[in-house]
């Protein structure tokens, strides 16, 4: 019995709501018996399912939490715009599922796409690591589940090393200290760690004093290219687009005001 078989027999005997699973269902229809990723449109799933684009958009989102699939995003020939594809996943502690539903005696393999290198238990205390060093750091510990999911939705351990030395450099400014500090699943989605901390150090308050400090022409940039983000990030429209894309659809738009 094909692997890719025993993945859609362990989404059946799985804790995820009906809905889900239909959704999931529908998604694996598009798996081949390599468990390479699937790429079927939200709209498509939509039509398959009867459901609308905006509820299959949150059980998808529900699966991946739940560790049954890892979205992620493939460039299209000739354009410059990405698709969604998904690849299938085991969550933890979920082993092969043989036909009657009884989990096989031997040990399971966490991930269905036969092209992915299977981690070993080395390998995974490593990764993890890469993470709880991120965590250690941050000044700000909050919503630990949701940062452990945009870590690996954005594969931040491939960049570990940056992201803590940006946290520990914004650490040491001035908005940092004086307690405004963004939520870590902020800092993590919106990549602020690619930002730079705005430069000068405050001299201290004489007692009873009040300082204030005029912003840079660099720091009111900043402010406005990130309220900019923030706002297009909001946009239906741009639901699908990454980062990257929203930002580079800033810097057009600043060409074309100046």
């Amino acid at each position: 019995m094909s692997r890719v078989w025993s993945w859609r027999q362990a989404i059946w005997e799985s804790s995820l709501g009906a809905t889900t699973k239909i959704i999931l269902q529908a998604l694996a229809s598009h798996l081949n018996d390599m468990g390479e990723p699937m790429f079927p449109s939200q709209a498509r799933l939509s039509r398959m399912c009867s459901l609308s684009e905006r509820a299959v958009i949150a059980h998808l989102h529900i699966a991946e939490q739940a560790g049954w699939i890892a979205p992620r995003k493939r460039d299209l020939k000739g354009s410059k715009w990405a698709a969604n594809e998904y690849v299938a996943t085991w969550p933890d502690g979920v082993n092969d599922v043989h036909a009657w539903g009884e989990p096989r005696s031997c040990g399971g393999v966490n991930d269905v796409h036969t092209n992915s290198p299977v981690l070993t238990s080395k390998e995974h205390t490593a990764r993890a690591c890469m993470f709880e060093g991120f965590w250690t750091v941050y000044p700000r510990q909050i919503a630990r589940g949701l940062c452990i999911t945009i870590w690996k939705r954005r594969k931040l351990d491939d960049h570990a090393e940056d992201v803590i030395a940006a946290v520990k450099a914004w650490s040491r400014c001035e908005q940092w200290r004086r307690g405004i500090i963004p939520n870590p699943s902020t800092f993590l989605n919106q990549e602020r760690w690619k930002d730079t901390p705005p430069a000068g150090e405050q001299k201290p308050l004489a007692k009873g004093g009040v300082r204030v400090r005029e912003t840079t022409t660099a720091e009111d940039a900043a402010a406005k290219a990130r309220n900019e983000f923030l706002r297009l990030n909001k946009l239906p429209e741009n639901l699908n687009k990454t980062p990257d894309e929203i930002r580079a659809m800033i810097q057009t738009n600043e060409k074309l005001d100046a």
